[in-house]
Protein backbone atom coordinates (compact mmCIF):
# COMPACT_ATOMS: atom_id res chain seq x y z
CA UNK A 1 0.00 0.00 0.00
CA UNK A 2 2.85 2.37 0.83
CA UNK A 3 4.53 1.60 -2.50
CA UNK A 4 1.30 2.43 -4.36
CA UNK A 5 0.99 5.73 -2.51
CA UNK A 6 4.63 6.63 -3.21
CA UNK A 7 4.26 5.75 -6.91
CA UNK A 8 1.04 7.78 -7.11
CA UNK A 9 2.69 10.82 -5.57
CA UNK A 10 5.74 10.52 -7.84
CA UNK A 11 3.56 10.11 -10.93
CA UNK A 12 1.54 13.27 -10.37
CA UNK A 13 3.76 15.53 -8.24
CA UNK A 14 5.14 18.45 -10.28
CA UNK A 15 8.70 17.20 -10.85
CA UNK A 16 9.20 17.28 -14.66
CA UNK A 17 10.22 20.65 -16.15
CA UNK A 18 8.55 22.38 -19.07
CA UNK A 19 8.86 25.82 -20.67
CA UNK A 20 7.02 28.02 -23.14
CA UNK A 21 8.19 31.07 -25.07
CA UNK A 22 5.50 32.63 -27.26
CA UNK A 23 5.41 35.98 -29.07
CA UNK A 24 2.48 37.54 -30.88
CA UNK A 25 2.25 40.90 -32.63
CA UNK A 26 -0.46 43.23 -33.87
CA UNK A 27 0.44 45.34 -36.88
CA UNK A 28 0.09 49.10 -36.91
CA UNK A 29 -1.30 48.95 -40.46
CA UNK A 30 -4.12 51.43 -40.92
CA UNK A 31 -2.32 53.92 -38.65
CA UNK A 32 -4.77 53.86 -35.72
CA UNK A 33 -4.80 56.91 -33.45
CA UNK A 34 -6.36 55.22 -30.42
CA UNK A 35 -5.53 51.92 -28.74
CA UNK A 36 -7.78 50.05 -26.33
CA UNK A 37 -5.73 47.30 -24.68
CA UNK A 38 -7.59 44.66 -22.65
CA UNK A 39 -5.48 42.08 -20.79
CA UNK A 40 -6.64 39.12 -18.70
CA UNK A 41 -4.13 36.65 -17.26
CA UNK A 42 -4.55 33.72 -14.89
CA UNK A 43 -1.18 33.21 -13.19
CA UNK A 44 1.36 35.65 -14.56
CA UNK A 45 3.29 38.85 -13.94
CA UNK A 46 2.21 41.34 -16.60
CA UNK A 47 4.40 44.27 -17.62
CA UNK A 48 3.13 46.96 -19.96
CA UNK A 49 5.83 49.07 -21.61
CA UNK A 50 5.80 51.75 -24.28
CA UNK A 51 8.07 51.99 -27.33
CA UNK A 52 8.84 55.18 -29.22
CA UNK A 53 10.10 53.28 -32.26
CA UNK A 54 8.04 52.44 -35.28
CA UNK A 55 6.94 48.88 -35.80
CA UNK A 56 4.11 46.85 -34.39
CA UNK A 57 1.22 48.56 -32.58
CA UNK A 58 1.32 45.90 -29.85
CA UNK A 59 3.77 43.10 -29.15
CA UNK A 60 3.08 40.35 -26.58
CA UNK A 61 5.96 38.20 -25.35
CA UNK A 62 5.20 35.34 -22.92
CA UNK A 63 7.94 33.45 -21.07
CA UNK A 64 7.17 30.77 -18.55
CA UNK A 65 8.72 27.74 -16.97
CA UNK A 66 7.33 25.23 -14.55
CA UNK A 67 7.01 21.65 -13.47
CA UNK A 68 4.37 19.06 -14.22
CA UNK A 69 3.64 15.58 -12.97
CA UNK A 70 5.74 12.76 -14.44
CA UNK A 71 2.68 11.11 -16.01
CA UNK A 72 0.89 14.38 -16.81
CA UNK A 73 1.27 16.12 -20.17
CA UNK A 74 2.61 19.66 -20.53
CA UNK A 75 -0.20 22.04 -19.52
CA UNK A 76 -2.19 23.51 -22.39
CA UNK A 77 -1.28 27.17 -21.86
CA UNK A 78 -3.25 29.31 -24.31
CA UNK A 79 -2.18 32.83 -25.26
CA UNK A 80 -4.77 34.54 -27.45
CA UNK A 81 -4.23 37.97 -28.98
CA UNK A 82 -7.21 39.27 -30.97
CA UNK A 83 -7.60 42.69 -32.51
CA UNK A 84 -10.20 44.80 -34.30
CA UNK A 85 -9.51 48.00 -36.24
CA UNK A 86 -12.52 50.32 -36.61
CA UNK A 87 -11.82 53.77 -38.04
CA UNK A 88 -9.10 55.27 -35.82
CA UNK A 89 -9.61 52.78 -32.96
CA UNK A 90 -7.56 49.63 -32.53
CA UNK A 91 -8.86 47.24 -29.86
CA UNK A 92 -6.46 44.51 -28.75
CA UNK A 93 -7.61 41.71 -26.43
CA UNK A 94 -4.91 39.61 -24.74
CA UNK A 95 -6.05 36.49 -22.89
CA UNK A 96 -3.74 34.08 -21.08
CA UNK A 97 -5.45 30.89 -19.96
CA UNK A 98 -3.34 28.55 -17.83
CA UNK A 99 -4.52 25.32 -16.22
CA UNK A 100 -3.75 25.03 -12.52
CA UNK A 101 -3.94 22.16 -10.10
CA UNK A 102 -1.85 19.77 -8.04
CA UNK A 103 0.02 18.33 -11.05
CA UNK A 104 1.37 21.66 -12.35
CA UNK A 105 3.47 24.45 -10.87
CA UNK A 106 4.58 27.65 -12.63
CA UNK A 107 7.87 29.39 -11.82
CA UNK A 108 7.66 33.16 -12.33
CA UNK A 109 5.56 33.33 -15.53
CA UNK A 110 6.13 36.70 -17.22
CA UNK A 111 4.32 38.53 -20.02
CA UNK A 112 5.75 41.71 -21.57
CA UNK A 113 3.30 43.78 -23.59
CA UNK A 114 4.94 46.55 -25.60
CA UNK A 115 2.73 49.33 -26.95
CA UNK A 116 3.64 51.89 -29.59
CA UNK A 117 3.64 55.24 -27.76
CA UNK A 118 2.31 57.35 -30.63
CA UNK A 119 -1.34 56.44 -29.95
CA UNK A 120 -3.77 57.57 -27.27
CA UNK A 121 -3.96 54.48 -25.07
CA UNK A 122 -6.64 52.98 -22.82
CA UNK A 123 -5.44 50.05 -20.68
CA UNK A 124 -7.57 47.51 -18.81
CA UNK A 125 -5.53 44.71 -17.19
CA UNK A 126 -6.52 42.01 -14.70
CA UNK A 127 -4.45 39.17 -13.23
CA UNK A 128 -5.80 36.41 -11.01
CA UNK A 129 -2.35 35.78 -9.49
CA UNK A 130 0.58 38.02 -10.33
CA UNK A 131 1.71 41.63 -10.40
CA UNK A 132 0.75 44.23 -12.98
CA UNK A 133 3.53 46.72 -13.81
CA UNK A 134 3.36 49.71 -16.15
CA UNK A 135 6.11 52.21 -16.98
CA UNK A 136 4.82 55.20 -18.92
CA UNK A 137 7.29 57.51 -20.71
CA UNK A 138 6.78 61.22 -21.30
CA UNK A 139 5.75 60.62 -24.92
CA UNK A 140 2.67 58.54 -23.94
CA UNK A 141 -0.94 59.73 -23.81
CA UNK A 142 -3.27 57.76 -21.54
CA UNK A 143 -7.01 57.99 -22.13
CA UNK A 144 -7.87 55.75 -19.18
CA UNK A 145 -6.22 53.07 -17.05
CA UNK A 146 -7.68 50.25 -14.97
CA UNK A 147 -5.14 47.84 -13.47
CA UNK A 148 -6.22 45.08 -11.05
CA UNK A 149 -4.37 42.19 -9.43
CA UNK A 150 -6.59 39.81 -7.45
CA UNK A 151 -3.52 38.32 -5.73
CA UNK A 152 -0.46 40.46 -6.38
CA UNK A 153 0.50 44.10 -6.61
CA UNK A 154 0.02 46.96 -9.05
CA UNK A 155 2.98 49.24 -9.85
CA UNK A 156 2.75 52.30 -12.12
CA UNK A 157 5.56 54.69 -12.97
CA UNK A 158 4.48 57.87 -14.77
CA UNK A 159 7.34 60.01 -16.01
CA UNK A 160 6.92 63.74 -15.68
CA UNK A 161 4.92 65.15 -18.59
CA UNK A 162 2.75 62.09 -19.29
CA UNK A 163 -0.64 63.23 -20.57
CA UNK A 164 -3.43 61.56 -18.57
CA UNK A 165 -6.80 62.32 -20.19
CA UNK A 166 -9.06 59.88 -18.33
CA UNK A 167 -9.47 58.13 -15.01
CA UNK A 168 -6.84 55.89 -13.43
CA UNK A 169 -8.08 52.95 -11.32
CA UNK A 170 -5.39 50.96 -9.55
Amino acid sequence: LIAVIVLGVLAFAPLTSFSLDDKKEVSSAGSPKNLILNVEADVCEVEIAFSDGSGQAVSVDLDLEGQRGFLAEDPSVELVVDHVLADDDLTVDVLLDMPTGPTVRYDDPYMLITVQAGMKVTVNAITDVGDVNMDVPTSARLDGVSLYAKVGAVHVNLEQGVEVLGNMEL
